[in-house]
């Protein structure tokens, strides 16, 4: 939960340089709506990684990152979840589901 929160905090700060005009505290009751709604389901990130397939986090994440860097925001929190999937992802043998 913390670090959904920081990932957010710092992506509507993005969003916001960017003249995105979003609630943080509207995000995250969102994130934990659609959290609670499918819990039960397997992402598509996760099931990518489960087939070992190509995630999108290059979109989701990756084009966030670059919206940071041509506004001159730091992003760690979005960088090192965009790190930690691309490693998880580095293993392109399909694991068993």
């Amino acid at each position: 939960e913390s670090a959904i929160r920081l990932i957010v905090h710092e992506s509507v700060a993005i969003a916001r340089a960017a003249g995105v005009a979003l609630e943080e505290n509207t995000v995250l009751e969102k994130i934990w709506s659609v959290a609670r709604a499918t819990k039960d389901n397997k992402s598509s990130m996760l099931q990518d990684l489960q087939r070992g397939r190509r995630t999108e986090i290059d979109a989701i994440n990756g084009a966030l990152l670059d919206r940071a860097r041509s506004l001159g925001i730091a992003a760690p929190q979005n960088e090192l979840l965009f790190h930690l999937v691309r490693a998880a992802g580095q293993n392109k043998t399909p694991r068993p589901t």
